[in-house]
């Protein structure tokens, strides 16, 4: 008998500009990185607004959608743009726990569960 066949999308969205980046500043302080302070810059805010657009063009929140953002300050802020526009639960907001942060830092995952 074939495995059952799983129907689930994903969608991995890079965060926009980040403060310290509009700074001209490298912070490669994971610690530094979930401060308040390194969030979303102007630019990176209007970057992931048109993402966000790309992702309903997609239809990628559409039905059960969780977003699983990275614990970055600027992929948590992303997050709840995302699910802002697309009109997703905050309560479906929640951390990517993973070994390897290194690869991860800065994006969030979408999974559309069908």
């Amino acid at each position: 008998m074939p495995p059952f066949r799983l129907t689930n999308r994903y969608f991995l969205v890079r965060t926009g500009e980040s403060e310290y980046k509009s700074l001209g500043l490298i912070n490669t302080n994971p610690v530094a990185k979930t401060s308040v302070d390194s969030g979303l810059s102007e630019k990176g805010k209007k970057q992931t607004v048109r993402a966000v657009f790309d992702l309903k063009e997609m239809r990628a929140c559409d039905g059960n959608c969780w977003i699983r953002p990275s614990i970055t300050q600027r992929a948590y802020q992303a997050a709840e743009i995302i699910a802002a526009v697309n009109g997703v639960n905050r309560s479906h907001i929640a951390f990517l726990m993973l070994v390897d942060w290194e690869h991860m830092n800065g994006k969030v995952w979408i999974v559309y569960l069908k």
